[in-house]
């Protein structure tokens, strides 16, 4: 393909290769215009450049291209401004996804109108230009087909998945779009492009990172999970650099001119970031809290989007409940080796029985690396890994609360439970009897389940 259009860019003194040079370095303005989030402006360069055109006429061709661009504008605002996720009689999914099945016909059509091969004679007044527009059309039919795929394959998905509370679908949706993204990967990389391909490869990876993030943390992995946090945060700072660095060429952002605003999309991916940063602190707040002092904790804590931790333990004094738990199920989890990051080498024997549900976050706190014999001496324990393991309660059904009261324990005692991940649960004690329809502990398990299972987030952009 390359051999094909080793001319589309190649310059000498003649007047057509002027216009190809003019013309390559409107491309260039528009596609990074394009790259910042620019849409309108986008838009009205456009316009100034269709009427410029039709002044001093430059072909039906480039007019054409310049059609099909002002599209492509719009459907890049809809597709970063969410817009799909809303609910109408004819939604705005079908919309963006028609308009890139539209540009992905055109691109391909135009492409091969005035390919060098093709059987339809060049102007040949201007065959440069129109070889370098066959050029950028087979790359931007892969462009509009890689947003297509994305959209159908990860946000629709995610987003309803999320909606619905079942983040460990996450993991299916991650690896059937990785196969994708690599294949994405090699289809578009012309120069003009390039600011769109780096727009799109960070919220690729970004996107990729977030899902391991969110698998490692499912199965109480520290460290990988803090890895994979790491580069989320690495790559939203390369992308905010890109998107508000000026083009030092030319100044297609007008230097008095207003920061354009995020758009909802890199506002979603911020958010969802922010949650999973919130929900790792709390999984792994033993680990953390030996890593710093109280006070130095209480504050790196207070910095997230939520204190989940904080709000456990106010509702523990409030309420006067006797524990507030996250249990892990460790059945089938090899890699298992307690709290903090081990060296791989190092050996350590699973634990076995009830000392295979340990609890890694308590309110109040108990020693940490958690203490087998403790947890075994715990008056408490046998019933939790009975409604963990559904011999208590009844069924357990993920997104709703378990009760179990068991009178014959102490004064009678109350436990609800509510599953997290899939093997994670969060449970709250009472060592009195409790209504099994007790508002204020239902409603604060529903609330707190929801953020540690992404809902709150997923639910603002699915509007109905």
């Amino acid at each position: 393909m390359a051999s094909k259009y080793a001319g589309a860019l190649d310059t000498d003194t003649s007047s057509t290769t002027s216009l190809v040079a003019q013309k390559q370095q409107f491309l260039e303005t528009f596609f990074s215009t394009l790259g910042h989030f620019a849409y309108d402006k986008a838009k009205d360069d456009l316009h100034k450049e269709d009427q410029s055109v039709r002044a001093n006429p430059c072909g039906q061709i480039w007019l054409n291209f310049l059609t099909m661009l002002e599209q492509l504008a719009v459907t890049e605002k809809n597709y970063t401004s969410l817009n799909y996720f809303e609910q109408r009689w004819f939604t705005r999914k079908e919309m963006t996804a028609a308009s890139y099945n539209t540009l992905m016909t055109e691109f391909e059509n135009m492409s091969k109108s005035v390919d060098l091969d093709s059987q339809v004679p060049l102007d040949p007044d201007m065959p440069q230009l129109h070889k370098l527009i066959a050029h950028l059309c087979v790359h931007l039919k892969h462009f509009a087909k890689a947003r297509l795929e994305t959209m159908k394959i990860m946000y629709e998905k995610l987003v309803t998945e999320g909606c619905a509370g079942r983040c460990d679908a996450f993991t299916d949706i991650m690896y059937e779009f990785m196969p994708v993204s690599k294949r994405q990967s090699r289809e578009f990389h012309h120069p003009i492009l390039s600011c769109l391909k780096i727009n799109f490869d960070l919220e690729k990876e970004i996107i990729q990172s977030l899902l391991y993030a969110q698998f490692e943390m499912s199965r109480w992995r520290y460290l990988p999970a803090l890895i994979r946090l790491h580069d989320v945060h690495a790559r939203f700072e390369d992308w905010h650099n890109h998107i508000t660095q000026k083009d030092t060429r030319r100044s297609f952002i007008s230097s008095n001119s207003k920061a354009h605003p995020m758009p909802p999309l890199y506002t979603l991916l911020m958010r969802l970031k922010e949650a999973l940063l919130a929900k790792f602190s709390l999984y792994f707040h033993d680990t953390l809290s030996t890593q710093s002092t109280p006070p130095e904790m209480k504050s790196l804590m207070a910095k997230n989007s939520i204190d989940h931790y904080h709000k456990i333990a106010t509702f523990q004094r409030k309420h006067d409940a006797e524990k507030v738990l996250v249990v892990l199920d460790i059945a089938g989890f090899n890699t298992y080796q307690g709290h903090g990051y081990y060296l791989p080498n190092n050996s350590f024997e699973l634990p076995i029985g009830v000392d295979s549900y340990p609890a890694v976050v308590s309110v109040p706190p108990v020693p940490v690396p958690v203490d087998p014999v403790i947890t075994r001496r715990s008056l408490h324990w046998p019933n939790i890994v009975a409604l963990v393991t559904n011999k208590a309660g009844g069924p357990f059904k993920a997104g709703t609360v378990n009760f179990f009261h068991d009178k014959y324990l102490q004064d009678g005692s109350s436990y609800y439970i509510t599953r997290l991940e899939d093997k994670i649960y969060f449970i709250i004690i009472f060592e009195v009897k409790k209504s099994q329809k007790d508002q204020q502990v239902i409603n604060f398990m529903d609330d707190f389940s929801s953020h540690l299972r992404l809902t709150k987030v997923f639910q603002t952009y699915k509007q109905t």
